[in-house]
C-alpha cells in the first residue's frame, strides 16, 4: 500500500511502482480541493468578525489585555516583558533593603534568636544579651510567655563612672508574661583591673593543691600545697604531708611541712647560699608545756634549757631528788683563828653538812671578816673552800690569796672583807664538774677570778657531804719565825645555801 501526506492524504509513490497519468491527476485534484480560496478566506474572517469571545478570567478562556505596571492589583490583564522585569528589579532591591549585608551594618530593633535569646540595646548605650528579656529603653522586658523559666542576662552600661559597668543578673526560675517589665538584681562581674590578688594559692574549692611526687626545691610559689612522695622533704608518718610556702622573692622563700599524720611540723628557709637543713619545731602547746618543765627543773635546783631534748629533760627530772631539799639562810662558823703557815694542821671549821645524794649545791655570797688585829705588819691571808666526804677525802673549790697592809699602831677592830659568790656543781657529785666565780676585794682593788674543777674518783658520793673552810696566815719569813701566836680572828658567814 502507497505512503500518504499526513494532512491532504496525497498518495506517496513507491519505488518500484509506476506512476499514470490518472494517479497524477488524482493527486491535484486533492490539492485543489484542500486549498482554501480568497473567497473562502474573506468568508471565514467575516464569520469570526461576528463571533462573541468573553474576556479572559480566572475561571475561564477569553482574550486579555497586556500591562507593563508592577503594582496593579487586575487579574484581567497580562503582564509584559517590561513589568517582569521592573517587578524583578524592584524585589531584588527590598530584598536587600531589609537585610544586613555580609560585610555588616546598622540594625535597628532588637535580634531574636531561636525565640529565647535576644540582643538588644538604648539609645544611651546600654546593651543586654538575655535569655527570655530584652530591653526598652532602660526598662527591662520578658520576651516570652513561660510558667518558670525566668530572664538572665549580661547588662553593660554606662553611668560616667570611671569603672567598667559590666553586670550579670538571673531571675530563678519565676513565671514570665511576654511584654512585662522587671527590675532584676544586678551583680557586677569582676574585671581583672580590680583591686583583687590573682596568684592561686590553693585548688578553687579550697582545698590544698596537690603535689605528690614533686622536688620541694622547685615549690617556691606562695600558697598551701599537699602531697606524697615529695622529694626533698622531712621524714613523715606515711609519707603524706601539708606543705606551706611563704615566697619573699626567687631567692628568700620560707617552707613549712606539716605531717598529716603526727602533730609536728618541719621548717626550712631558702636563702641566696640554697636550702637550711629541716629543722623540727614544736607547737605552741608544746612549747607551752617545755618552758614549764624547764622552769620546774630550775626551780629545784637543776640547771636546764629550752633547747635540751626531751630525752635530756627527762633524765634531768628523774635527778632531782625533792627529799634531799635543804636551804640554810645566814650560817656564820663564828670566830676562826687564823695560824701562821708553819702550822702543820691549820685549823680548819665546818661550815654546814649536805645529805648523803645530794645532787646540786648552790652557794649564795660567802664573807669573811677579821678582827683583832694586835700586830703591825704586812700579812698575806689564805682562804681555802672545800668539801669533804665522809672519809676526809678533800675536793678544794678555791684559793685565795690576798694582801693588805695593816696601818701601823693598830691594836684591834680592823675589818677585812672577802665575798665569794654563788658555786655550783652542776651534776650529782659523781666525777662531775664544779665551777663558778670567785669576787673578793681588799682596800680598793677588786679581783674576779673563775675556775673550774673535776670530782676526783676517790671521792665518795655516796654519802654525806661537808662544806668547809679553812684558814692560815702567811708573813715574811722574818716575821713568821719570830712570832709565836696571833691573835687575829676570822668570821665566815654564808648568805644562803640549798642542796638538793
Amino acid at each position: 500500500m502507497p505512503q500518504e501526506t499526513d494532512r491532504l492524504k496525497l498518495p506517496l509513490p513507491l519505488g518500484n511502482e509506476t506512476v499514470t497519468r490518472e494517479s497524477i491527476n488524482g493527486i491535484f485534484e486533492k490539492i485543489d480541493a484542500g486549498v482554501a480560496t480568497q473567497a473562502d478566506l474573506d468568508t471565514l474572517r467575516e464569520a469570526v468578525s461576528k463571533m462573541d469571545i468573553p474576556d479572559a478570567s480566572l475561571t475561564q478562556k477569553g482574550k486579555v489585555q497586556l500591562s507593563s505596571k508592577t503594582d496593579g492589583t487586575s487579574e484581567t490583564v497580562a503582564a509584559t516583558e517590561k513589568a517582569v522585569r521592573d517587578a524583578r528589579v524592584a524585589a531584588e532591591t527590598n530584598a536587600k533593603n531589609a537585610s544586613l549585608p555580609r560585610t555588616g551594618g546598622v540594625m535597628t530593633g532588637r535580634l531574636i534568636m531561636n525565640q529565647w535569646g535576644t540582643f538588644s540595646a538604648s539609645s544611651n548605650g546600654s546593651v543586654l544579651y538575655g535569655s527570655n528579656c530584652f530591653l526598652d529603653g532602660n526598662t527591662f522586658k520578658y520576651e516570652n510567655s513561660h510558667t518558670n523559666l525566668g530572664a538572665r542576662g549580661i547588662y553593660m552600661r554606662y553611668t560616667g563612672g570611671a569603672g567598667p559597668e559590666v553586670y550579670m543578673f538571673d531571675t530563678g526560675p519565676v513565671a514570665t508574661t511576654a511584654g512585662t517589665s522587671f527590675v532584676p538584681t544586678l551583680n557586677r562581674i569582676v574585671n581583672m583591673g580590680d583591686s583583687l590578688q590573682k596568684h592561686r594559692v590553693s585548688q578553687d574549692d579550697g582545698r590544698a593543691t596537690d603535689i605528690s611526687g614533686q622536688n620541694l626545691n622547685n615549690i617556691l610559689q606562695t600558697g598551701w600545697y599537699k602531697g606524697n612522695s615529695l622529694s626533698n622533704s622531712p621524714s613523715l608518718s606515711g609519707g603524706w604531708g601539708y606543705v606551706e610556702v611563704i615566697r619573699h622573692d626567687e631567692n628568700w622563700v620560707l617552707q613549712k611541712v606539716y605531717d598529716l599524720h603526727a602533730d609536728r611540723f618541719y621548717m626550712r628557709r631558702r636563702m641566696d647560699s640554697g636550702w637550711t637543713p629541716w629543722t623540727q619545731d614544736l607547737f605552741q602547746s608544746g612549747v607551752d608545756a617545755k618552758n614549764g618543765i624547764v622552769g620546774a627543773i630550775n626551780a629545784k635546783g637543776g640547771s636546764a634549757s629550752t633547747s635540751d631534748t626531751w630525752a635530756i629533760l627527762i633524765n634531768k627530772v628523774e635527778e632531782i631528788k625533792q627529799s634531799n631539799y635543804q636551804q640554810f639562810s645566814n650560817i656564820s662558823t663564828g670566830r676562826i683563828r687564823a695560824q701562821k703557815s708553819s702550822v702543820t694542821v691549820p685549823e680548819n671549821r665546818t661550815i654546814t653538812t649536805f645529805p648523803a645524794g645530794s645532787s646540786l649545791i648552790v652557794l649564795g655570797d660567802l664573807k669573811i671578816t677579821s678582827d683583832n688585829v694586835n700586830y703591825t705588819f704586812d700579812w698575806i691571808p689564805v682562804i681555802q673552800l672545800y668539801f669533804k666526804d665522809q672519809n676526809g677525802v678533800r675536793v678544794q673549790l678555791n684559793g685565795i690569796n690576798g694582801y693588805a697592809s695593816l696601818p701601823s699602831g693598830s691594836a684591834s677592830n680592823y675589818v677585812y672583807q672577802l665575798s665569794l659568790s654563788t658555786v655550783y656543781i652542776n651534776k650529782p657529785l659523781k666525777r662531775g664538774q664544779v665551777s663558778g666565780n670567785i669576787n673578793y676585794r681588799y682596800g680598793s682593788e677588786n679581783n674576779i677570778t673563775s675556775y673550774n674543777i673535776t670530782i676526783p674518783e676517790n671521792f665518795d658520793t655516796n654519802g654525806p657531804i661537808e662544806l668547809c673552810i679553812q684558814l692560815q696566815r702567811n708573813i715574811y719569813p722574818n716575821y713568821d719565825q719570830n712570832i709565836s701566836e696571833f691573835s687575829q680572828y676570822f668570821v665566815v658567814t654564808v648568805d644562803t645555801i640549798v642542796s638538793v
